[in-house]
């Protein structure tokens, strides 16, 4: 079973890997449905990549339960500040509510993954 889990975690770690080059090489694109393209928003949108690449990357080369819990945090946190942004610039509303909500997807890909590899390790 340890396997499976072992397979779910690289899939999405490689999906990360993806969605990170994606927001690097084509943020205008990604924002143009929410009519939010700033500078401002494309500047972010890549920075954000950037922290997919190195969090996709040490989730396939050190798929811990410690690097999965750590790596739901910075998801859940990343959620939060998008809900925040949300709630205070209406201009950026509906790109901060999208992200929020990929965010929250990508939060949960990795904590049920850290809890079956935790309760692997104890049997």
């Amino acid at each position: 079973m340890a396997d499976e889990h072992l397979r779910l975690v690289r899939t999405a770690a490689v999906a990360r890997l993806v969605w990170g080059a994606l927001l690097i090489a084509a943020p205008r694109w990604l924002l143009r449905p929410f009519g939010s393209v700033t500078p401002v928003a494309v500047v972010t949108l890549r920075a954000l990549g950037i922290r997919h690449l190195a969090q996709g990357g040490l989730l396939l080369w050190h798929p811990t339960p410690v690097v999965l819990t750590l790596s739901t945090v910075a998801d859940r946190a990343h959620g939060a500040t998008a809900l925040a942004l949300a709630a205070v610039d209406r201009r950026q509303r509906y790109a901060a509510l999208a992200d929020a909500g990929i965010a929250a997807a990508w939060s949960a890909t990795g904590r049920p993954a850290a809890s079956r590899r935790e309760k692997d390790r104890e049997s």
